[in-house]
């Protein structure tokens, strides 16, 4: 199937399990990544040295070095639309917060619990929207 194909099959059945619209989800970011040109000179962004402990303190440092026009590109973003960043601005994320490498205090902080670094990376990515949409932070 074509991500369009995909899409519509998502848009057209709404009563899937939420594990279900998670998983198709999923099938149409690793489509979409699969067709995006390589690029050969791509250097994975550097873990930090001093890792966030928390999931304020890790939005707190992507705002930090947020550029005004990826402000307005989050802020202008629908929260159900959050998925499309889970490549590139996830990636390095998961890589520079240390999330494959077991960050657990991060991971707690976020999840609860232990966690998936993919399921925690979009975590952060929706707090970062819901702080600049002056929203409580949700970690549910």
């Amino acid at each position: 199937m074509s991500i369009e194909q995909l899409e519509e099959f998502l848009d057209n059945n709404k009563d899937l399990s939420q594990a279900k619209e998670v998983e198709l989800v999923k099938l149409i970011v690793s489509k979409w990544e699969a067709s995006q040109p390589k690029q050969e000179n791509e250097t994975p962004p550097e873990k930090l040295e001093v890792l966030p402990k928390t999931l304020d303190e890790a939005v707190a440092f992507i705002l930090k070095d947020m550029s005004p026009e990826n402000i307005k590109t989050i802020k202008s973003s629908k929260r159900s639309d959050l998925i499309k960043y889970h490549h590139g601005w996830g990636t390095g994320i998961r890589n520079s917060f240390g999330l494959w490498q077991e960050n657990s205090e991060l991971l707690q902080s976020i999840c609860n619990t232990r966690c998936h670094p993919d399921d925690a990376s979009m975590k952060i990515i929706e707090a970062v929207w819901d702080k600049l949409h002056n929203k409580q932070i949700n970690q549910d």
